[in-house]
């Protein structure tokens, strides 16, 4: 990495530290956290996030926030499918984000791209509460696919 890239790597380890003490938890070491992809779990309320930090160059300064939606045990609904793709759309036009689907893990994914310039615990902590309320929304809707 570049000096340039542990500016960003550790503007990200900042700001998920400050995420977790500003949720009164203690945050996870970050012993290894400089080199090569770093990433921690959050559960907010039964919502799992994940946030992470992998850019190949680590020049443009940006992290994923990842929000697990559900896992799905057998082949995705085709319902399920056509909506989370029918809401890519929208989402694409606005540059908001999209759902994606896990192959490995079988969970439905809402990533978001944020930049960390700008980027600060309480905003980032807004975000995932305001995702909450509509994961529940999505899990009411096809509670026989989600896990």
């Amino acid at each position: 990495m570049t000096t340039e890239s542990r500016l960003w790597r550790r503007r990200f380890i900042e700001l998920t530290e400050s995420l977790y003490r500003l949720r009164g938890q203690v945050p996870p070491p970050v012993a290894d956290a400089l080199e090569g992809s770093w990433q921690t779990t959050l559960q907010l309320r039964d919502v799992r996030f994940r946030l992470l930090h992998d850019d190949p160059d680590d020049s443009i300064g940006n992290f994923l926030l990842q929000c697990h939606f559900c896992s799905i045990a057998e082949e995705p609904p085709a319902d399920m499918m056509l909506a989370a793709l029918e809401l890519n759309h929208g989402l694409a036009r606005q540059a908001a984000g999209m759902f994606v689907f896990d192959a490995d893990t079988r969970e439905l994914i809402f990533s978001l791209l944020s930049p960390l310039q700008d980027a600060s615990a309480p905003g980032v902590l807004r975000t995932m509460e305001g995702m909450v309320p509509m994961v529940h929304h999505w899990r009411a809707l096809i509670p026989q696919a989600c896990h």
